[in-house]
């Protein structure tokens, strides 16, 4: 192989890293995440997760469960980066 060669590997990598591609990579990564850690009956209520510039932004359609995430928000942060394996979420927001 010579020096201007590349896999496919190393193309598809540089492809997802550049930043359109990067931040919708990150949301579906989070989303699945998400149904992944928190699971179905949480998955039900969440009506739309965003993300942009760190903040992740769910919107629920259950007060007492936007209360109880709310209060266990350092440990759903902790959960959800250990999961994506970097601390890509700074913060979350819930409505």
């Amino acid at each position: 192989m010579s020096s201007n060669e590349k896999t496919l590997g190393e193309i598809l990598k540089h492809f997802v890293q550049s930043k359109p591609i990067k931040s919708k990579y990150t949301l579906v990564q989070i989303k699945e995440v998400w149904r992944s850690q928190l699971g179905p009956s949480i998955q039900h209520y969440t009506k739309d997760l965003t993300f942009s510039r760190g903040v992740l932004t769910v919107r629920l359609s259950s007060a007492p469960l936007r209360q109880e995430l709310l209060y266990n928000k350092p440990k759903l942060l902790e959960l959800l980066n250990e999961a994506l394996g970097d601390s890509v979420i700074k913060d979350v927001k819930i409505y």
